[in-house]
């Protein structure tokens, strides 16, 4: 074998070999932004869900949000009921109450909840 060809050929496996490891390193950083991108849409499930965990403790008890005529419902249960809302093609925001039609189909779809009453 010629050194000519030798060259060549080191040169081939030198540029081989510096491609693989950019390509290792370019599937590393791919690999990293699709965890990244994982994470950030599982948070942003859960703040569509009003899932979002918060800091409060255990034993707070749930506020009661003041409704007028609609009765009362605490914070835990305004957050299922937006769930469920969203889960069932509803659109809810994620403040205040939510419409009249959307608690009444919430209580006809969980006869076990409680009874709230008519305005």
């Amino acid at each position: 074998m010629s050194a000519a060809r030798i060259t060549a050929a080191l040169t081939e496996l030198s540029a081989r070999r510096d491609s693989e490891a950019a390509q290792r390193e370019a599937e590393a950083r791919a690999a990293e932004a699709r965890q990244a991108l994982e994470q950030a849409e599982q948070e942003l499930r859960a703040v569509k869900a009003g899932t979002r965990t918060t800091t409060t403790t255990a034993a707070t008890v749930p506020t009661p949000i003041r409704t007028g005529t609609s009765g009362s419902y605490s914070r835990d249960e305004l957050t299922r009921i937006r769930t469920w809302a969203r889960a069932n093609g509803h659109q809810v925001a994620d403040r205040d109450l939510p419409s009249k039609t959307v608690l009444d189909k919430y209580a006809a779809a969980h006869p076990a909840a409680p009874a709230r009453k008519a305005g």
